[in-house]
């Protein structure tokens, strides 16, 4: 195919210039990411680029990877690593002017949790006193006691005692935590087996977290799921009753709690910045 325009100049004649040639082809089909980038029959071919006209950008990138990678190695901070054991035993009260609706209190020393027998029913509470990421190891002794029934741990992991305490646990995006174009407040509870979550307006996320563990399915919107959704949502109606929560904006927690933040807008999380959390007061 051969396209042409004319164009008229002042002391020259019609003139026909050529803008382009093209070779019909057939449309060009992937090829996969270990075979080369097809040349014959294409555009680039037809207007004269060279075959090496993409993969000149690309081996210059390849080139300057590694200075990225060693630059970015070289800024990674070093994790620190040490044993923390947990520094007390607690139960866990219901307490209307706490957060959530639940306060930890001492339960005795932590030594008493570590040689005793576990029967039916038992259990304990281990407090690590602040917020750690890594690992928890435990050790399991047996007694001289024959045994002629399965024997099923649960262990949970909690930041707040409310979620320790009930079998559903309740999560909130109350303030500014994350940059601005991604604030969007929101109101969660997980249970035994689902997690759904609410934003401002409305239903916005449930998962099954049985049948799809990495959360991939989202269930609101389709029709099948319409009475679930429904009863979660009315769960978490629940939830959020019991513990005093009305679900404002996120500048009507940063007044409340006085959260100071950062110039980026946000809550600091920078090394050495002022640890922030909410703090509720009973009312009269």
């Amino acid at each position: 195919m051969k396209v042409t325009t004319k164009a008229k100049c002042r002391g020259l004649r019609w003139a026909a210039f050529p803008l382009i040639v093209a070779t019909v082809a057939s449309p060009l089909c992937a090829q996969g990411p270990n075979l080369p980038p097809r040349q014959e029959g294409t555009i680039k071919a037809a207007i004269g680029l060279p075959a090496d006209f993409f993969a000149r950008p690309l081996r210059e990138v390849e080139a300057r990877r590694a200075d990225w990678l060693r630059t970015a190695a070289a800024a990674t901070p070093a994790l620190k690593r040490a044993p923390r054991p947990p520094v007390r035993l607690v139960k866990v009260e219901k307490d209307a002017g706490s957060f959530q609706g639940w306060k930890a209190v001492p339960a005795g020393e932590v030594a008493s949790a570590y040689d005793r027998p576990l029967v039916p029913g038992d259990g304990f509470i281990l407090d690590f006193g602040e917020h750690f990421t890594g690992y928890v190891t435990l050790g399991l002794r047996a007694f001289a006691i024959p045994i002629d029934a399965p024997v099923r741990l649960s262990l949970i992991f909690g930041e707040v005692p409310a979620e320790v305490a009930e079998h559903d646990a309740l999560y909130m995006g109350v303030a500014p935590f994350t940059s601005k174009e991604d604030n969007t407040p929101y109101r969660a509870i997980r249970t035994s087996r689902y997690t759904y979550v609410r934003r401002p307006a409305g239903p916005w996320m449930l998962f099954d977290d049985q049948a799809d563990p990495h959360q991939l399915d989202n269930l609101v919107g389709q029709p099948a799921h319409v009475a679930l959704v429904r009863e979660m949502d009315q769960r978490l109606s629940a939830a959020l009753r019991a513990a005093r929560d009305d679900f404002q904006s996120p500048e009507y927690y940063v007044r409340k709690f006085s959260y100071e933040l950062a110039p980026h807008g946000s809550v600091s999380y920078q090394p050495g910045a002022r640890v922030q959390s909410p703090r509720i007061v009973a009312s009269p």
